[in-house]
C-alpha cells in the first residue's frame, strides 16, 4: 500500500505577498491595492494544491505559517498585523484540505514571525493537529519514524550562500558528524525550510529536502537579495513523499510546483 507524507512551509498568512484568502483582504482592496493581483494568483495556486493533493497519511507544516507584525517593514507588507487574524486565516486555508489528512504536525517557525506561539497553538487546536505532549500541539524539532525511515524536521536553516546544494551538503555533513559523536539521533531524511527555496538531494548519503514556500518575491527580499537572485532562489509549492514501505522513496516536487508571478510588460512610451 502506498503511503504519502506531504510537507508545506512558509505560508506567511496575511503577508501581502503570502497567502491572503479573499475573505481576509482589506475592504475595497481587491480593486485598488496593487498587490491584489499577486494575492489572487498565489491564492489560486493554493486552491489548486488543496483540491488536487491526494489523501495524505501525514502532513507536516514546517514553520512560519503566520507572518507576524512585520516590525522591520513597519507593517507595510501585511494585510493585518494581528496574529489572531493571521491564525484564523491559517485555519481557513488549511480547512480546504484538512479532511484529506490523517495526521497533521505543525512546527514553529521564527519568533520574529510567530512571536510567543499562542496564536499558532490556537490554530493547531482548531485544526486538531497532533499533540507534542500534554500541553502543546506545536514544537521546534520533529524527530520521527515513518515507513522505516527516520526523519528530522525543523524550520530554521542557515543562509548566506548562492548555490542551493551548498546548504544541503553542509547540513548532511554536520548531521553525520553529530550522529557519530552521539550528539544527535540518526536521520535518514532531513527537512529544512525558511529559505523559501526547493532542493532535493542526497549528499553524504542522507536525503536533504529544502522546501519551497508560499510567498512571492516582496520588496524586502528584492532589497536583500537583488531581484534576479531572489527570483532564481525563490520557489512556490509543496513536496509529496511516497513510500510502499520498501525500496526507494518517491519524492514529488513537480505536481504542486508553481511559477513566480510575472507582471505584464509595460509600454513606456
Amino acid at each position: 500500500m502506498t503511503r504519502r507524507l506531504g510537507v508545506i512551509s512558509d505560508l506567511h498568512m496575511l503577508n501581502k505577498y503570502g497567502l491572503v484568502p479573499p475573505k481576509f483582504r482589506l475592504a475595497g482592496g481587491e480593486e485598488v491595492d496593487p498587490t491584489a493581483k499577486y494575492q489572487e494568483y498565489l491564492w489560486n495556486c493554493w486552491l489548486n494544491f488543496a483540491r488536487g493533493v491526494p489523501p495524505l497519511d501525514v502532513l507536516v507544516v514546517n514553520g512560519d505559517a503566520l507572518h507576524g507584525k512585520d516590525r522591520k517593514q513597519f507593517g507595510t507588507e501585511v494585510t493585518s498585523a494581528d496574529l489572531t487574524d493571521q491564525s484564523k486565516a491559517f485555519v481557513y486555508a488549511m480547512s480546504l484540505l484538512r479532511d484529506k489528512v490523517k495526521k497533521l504536525w505543525i512546527l514553529r517557525g521564527t519568533g520574529y514571525h510567530e512571536e510567543l506561539y499562542e496564536a499558532l497553538e490556537w490554530a493547531a487546536v482548531e485544526l486538531d493537529a497532533e499533540k507534542w505532549d500534554r500541553s502543546r500541539r506545536t514544537g521546534f524539532v520533529l524527530e520521527g519514524e515513518w515507513q522505516g525511515l527516520k526523519f528530522n524536521f525543523t524550520h530554521h536553516m542557515t543562509r548566506g550562500f548562492l548555490y542551493k546544494g551548498t546548504a544541503a551538503s553542509r547540513t548532511a555533513m554536520l548531521a553525520s558528524v553529530a550522529e557519530a559523536e552521539g550528539k544527535a539521533n540518526r536521520a535518514d531524511l532531513i527537512v529544512r525550510s525558511h529559505l523559501h527555496m526547493k532542493y532535493i538531494g542526497k549528499p553524504n548519503g542522507k536525503w536533504v529536502i529544502l522546501t519551497p514556500g508560499w510567498t512571492l518575491l516582496n520588496p524586502h527580499a528584492i532589497k536583500m537579495l537583488e531581484y534576479y537572485r531572489g527570483q532564481v532562489l525563490s520557489d512556490i509549492g509543496a513536496i509529496i513523499i511516497s513510500s510502499e514501505g520498501k525500496g526507494p522513496l518517491t519524492i514529488d516536487d513537480e505536481t504542486f510546483r508553481y511559477d513566480p508571478f510575472k507582471d505584464e510588460v509595460k509600454k513606456l512610451g
